[in-house]
């Protein structure tokens, strides 16, 4: 049977993240934890070039501070879930 396994969890389910997380082999799940440490690494590097052209619009043009605190808001956020979500895995790894 060449068929694709099904996976589990259904939209309208409330923990459907955790049910369709559970279905996936292990491919799948080290794909998708490849891609969100890739778009964790664009999206730093993106606030970071987003900073920098701001900190250049305000020396030359006295403009572009609510942007560089934006982005560096996103960063602040994203680096934490990021550093709390691996501390959360790390020690889960360690219980069992």
């Amino acid at each position: 049977n060449l068929d694709p396994p099904s996976k589990a969890g259904g939209i309208a389910v409330a923990i459907f993240q955790k049910d369709w997380e559970g279905s996936l082999d292990e491919a799948e799940k080290l794909t998708l934890y490849k891609t969100g440490y890739h778009s964790y690494k664009v999206t730093s590097y993106a606030c970071l070039i987003i900073m920098t052209l701001s900190l250049l619009s305000l020396v030359i043009w006295s403009e572009g501070i609510i942007c560089m605190f934006t982005a560096a808001l996103i960063l602040l956020i994203q680096t934490m879930a990021f550093q709390i979500c691996a501390m959360k895995e790390n020690k889960r790894t360690i219980e069992i």
